[in-house]
């Protein structure tokens, strides 16, 4: 598993009292979250069975961050995607949060981070996904610092995947601004062979 640094610790073993402001309320909505007789008393014992991080760790599961290129952190890996036995693809815009996929803790009303996930089954287009991890997980945690993320990742350009009649299209992101490839110019190109109208589902363009 890659993610992001910021949410690489395991939040049942912070005190609130130590984070700042915004820390302190996602920490908060986690405990909440992770009530579950719903008592108004998080225990040491649901804290431990919501916490994802330390599930992982728990079970094993080598995990590495966006400093496993020797930086602070790209703050570029957003990557939001899941290869499952090669064959199977998860992937969308949800980020694995509790808001992104729960909604917000104690409020009733709120769906959280309205999101999309695509579930497809091809070996051929969860190979490019998984190439593309393979170049952000490296030689794995503690070893070289040979893990590339934002704009050390040079751009392999657009690759094309039939899933049955449909043509799926893959683009993994940064670029550098000059770069031909550079996604947004792509962007461009697609919108410009609109005839009449364009929808789009997206949270800020």
């Amino acid at each position: 598993m890659v993610l992001e640094n910021t949410y690489n610790s395991q939040w049942s073993r912070q005190l609130g009292v130590h984070l700042p402001k915004h820390a302190r309320q996602s920490w908060t909505r986690l405990k909440q979250l992770a009530d579950r007789n719903g008592d108004g008393v998080t225990t040491s014992a649901e804290a431990a069975d919501a916490d994802a991080i330390a599930l992982l760790q728990r079970a094993g599961i080598p995990l590495i961050d966006d400093t496993e290129d020797g930086s602070r952190g790209s703050g570029l890996m957003h990557h939001k995607f899941m290869v499952i036995d090669g064959l199977q693809l998860l992937t969308g815009s949800a980020n694995a949060t509790s808001s992104g996929i729960h909604g917000d803790a104690g409020a009733t009303n709120s769906r959280g981070n309205v999101n999309h996930l695509l579930s497809i089954r091809s070996q051929e287009l969860a190979d490019l996904f998984r190439q593309e991890f393979q170049r952000m997980w490296g030689d794995g945690p503690g070893g070289k610092k040979d893990s590339q993320f934002g704009l050390s990742k040079e751009s392999g350009g657009v690759k094309t995947v039939m899933v049955g009649n449909t043509r799926i299209d893959v683009l993994f992101a940064p670029h550098r601004q000059r770069d031909p490839l550079h996604s947004l110019n792509w962007l461009d190109d697609q919108l410009s062979t609109a005839l009449r109208t364009i929808d789009l589902a997206l949270f800020v363009f």
